[in-house]
């Protein structure tokens, strides 16, 4: 995975996109029950079989970060039917940085490639996660309790976009499963990445663009708005 992350931010940083580490403001515990969502937050922490009064409150690390866009990679360990239980959250009526239809879609599809990836030690349960969910079932057991990492691991992804509605930038997500089109074929995105093909950059890049919404403007003078339009922010606060 940390490999992939490596690869999109050379392809951005080739393309003078530069990903500029921890340069957005982290939600905070204060700010998330403060606002307006936080009893549908409680509530899906609780649907999802959370037993404590304060929410675990560790939020997914940011794989590129550009001013007023935090991207987030998420690999076959995040789709599962509790991740589907999350997205059923009419927070995401609000929320853009997520093509929902399609995570939804990718949760139904490949929960054995979850199983596969996350039936083990730390990703099926932890302490932590267990004091939150209670107690898991024997690893790839998903009857009953289930695993209760991966419940931890549904809450925390949700959290993170809810981030877009209290903080001023865009929580965006991409998943290993996303379709390219190369060569006239549909290609998933970890696929691709995989390839590492010089003549795959450019379609890669194209892609990143569409969801971090650089189409069809003139880069440099995109860093240069959202310099300018941080620079603005920071001096309202």
């Amino acid at each position: 995975m940390a490999s992939h992350i490596d690869h999109i931010k050379a392809i951005l940083q080739k393309n003078e996109v530069v990903s500029v580490p921890n340069s957005l403001p982290r939600l905070t515990i204060k700010q998330l029950k403060s606002s307006p969502h936080y009893e549908e937050i409680k509530e899906v922490y609780q649907d999802l079989g959370g037993q404590k009064a304060d929410l675990p409150f560790g939020l997914n690390a940011f794989s590129v970060e550009l001013f007023n866009k935090a991207l987030v990679i998420d690999d076959a360990t995040h789709f599962n039917s509790y991740r589907t239980q999350t997205l059923r959250s009419d927070i995401y009526d609000d929320i853009s940085g997520i093509d929902l239809q399609a995570y939804r879609r990718i949760c139904r599809q490949e929960q054995r490639a979850c199983l596969a990836a996350a039936s083990h030690s730390l990703l099926w349960t932890d302490k932590a996660s267990e004091r939150h969910f209670g107690e898991s079932n024997a690893s790839g057991d998903l009857g009953l309790n289930g695993s209760s990492a991966w419940k931890m691991r549904a809450f925390i992804d949700f959290l993170t976009d809810t981030t877009s509605l209290i903080l001023p930038y865009e929580v965006v997500r991409i998943s290993i499963y996303d379709s390219l089109m190369i060569s006239g074929k549909i290609v998933p995105l970890k696929e691709v990445l995989l390839s590492r093909k010089e003549e795959n950059e450019k379609i890669i890049f194209s892609y990143l663009s569409r969801k971090l919404g650089l189409v069809k403007k003139d880069i440099n003078q995109f860093m240069k708005e959202e310099l300018k339009k941080t620079s603005t922010e920071e001096n309202s606060l």
